[in-house]
């Protein structure tokens, strides 16, 4: 997938807990191993106003699939 693709994908599945204010990924894949398993992945990051707060995130991307397979919240903006 195209990581414009794999980025609407991911923005799809935040947006089922509220609205989303910000956006990136990486344009070129990366290897990534899960459970003995390898993958080529995107790597990016969104940006969520929760309770009037801005909360951060990075996410990586199966690039075949879009499927997430890690999500780590990086931090809280007033």
């Amino acid at each position: 997938m195209s990581p414009e693709k794999v980025l609407k994908h991911v923005k799809e599945q935040f947006k089922q807990n509220g609205p989303i204010s910000g956006s990136w990924i990486h344009m070129k894949t990366e290897p990534y191993e899960r459970h003995d398993v390898q993958y080529h992945v995107y790597k990016g990051g969104i940006s969520k106003n929760i309770n009037g707060k801005t909360e951060q995130f990075e996410f990586i991307a199966d690039a075949l699939t879009g499927t997430l397979l890690d999500i780590k919240r990086l931090s809280e903006v007033s």
